[in-house]
């Protein structure tokens, strides 16, 4: 069971968590059964934990000391069998240090902590995260498989992923939903540009369009090269139309050998 402690307001999360009783939670018509309940003697996953703020982390503090808590509006005692598993974006070390953190919470759910570097640290998990993420949202989405070309995955692998995977992700279902062939190819790179503002990226590292300008450079060149500049032979390749690589030639400013 889910808790994206971050997506709620703080007026909600407690009747989220531990539920509450009729005339005490949001709509005061309805009983609302807690995630904890929910999670029964199974997991309860606490995304984003740091943005509880210090009276529901004192509250979940004292649920998990006791092994009970009380709904909302409730004055009975609820088993809390659920094993907690939180993730966090920051270092709960330091706000506990800042007194932005419940201390003794802290030390609850700290026992076996896993730090898990960004994604641009982690290269070798990109095509597997991939191909499994793919498989996800194909089938969400009622898609026949697919698969990405090695040169497109080359765009994934250079680029700087400041999003993380939830950034992968969110790519990924986009050309879920946007593109019809079975293979994710160079020529669908385009669709990853983003037209917004770049934040902050770091310096050794392209930004996504910069990324997706080089791969696509790369594999027009490339197919170019292996079908001795025969623009008809190499769209095909590249799945494009013959236009559209006449215009990513010009685009791309690449120089065709005579």
């Amino acid at each position: 069971m889910e808790v994206n402690c971050a997506a709620l307001p703080e007026t909600l999360i407690d009747a989220e968590l531990f539920g509450c009783l009729k005339g005490h939670g949001p709509d005061p018509a309805k009983e609302k059964k807690g995630k904890i309940v929910q999670a029964g003697g199974g997991t309860l996953f606490l995304e984003g934990i740091e943005t509880l703020t210090l009276r529901t982390q004192a509250a979940l503090n004292l649920a998990l000391a006791k092994g009970s808590f009380e709904p909302l509006g409730g004055s009975e005692p609820v088993p809390f069998d659920a094993r907690v598993i939180a993730s966090t974006k920051a270092s709960l070390g330091d706000l506990v240090r800042q007194g932005r953190f419940n201390e003794d919470l802290f030390f609850k759910i700290n026992v076996i902590p896993l730090t898990l570097p960004p994604l641009r640290e982690r290269l070798e998990d990109i095509p597997v995260l991939i191909a499994y993420f793919l498989r996800i949202y194909c089938r969400e989405y009622g898609r026949m498989p697919k698969s990405i070309h090695p040169e497109a995955l080359q765009a994934f692998v250079n680029y700087s992923w400041p999003g993380n995977v939830a950034e992968l992700m969110n790519v990924l279902e986009r050309f879920v939903i946007l593109v019809e062939d079975q293979v994710i190819g160079p020529g669908h790179l385009n669709l990853l540009v983003e037209t917004r503002e770049q934040g902050p990226m770091p310096a050794s590292r392209p930004s996504l369009a910069e990324a997706v300008r080089r791969a696509e450079r790369e594999a027009v060149h490339q197919a170019l090269r292996r079908h001795q500049w025969d623009e008809m032979r190499a769209s095909a390749e590249l799945q494009i139309t013959p236009e559209n690589l006449r215009a990513k030639i010009r685009d791309l400013r690449i120089t065709l050998l005579p």
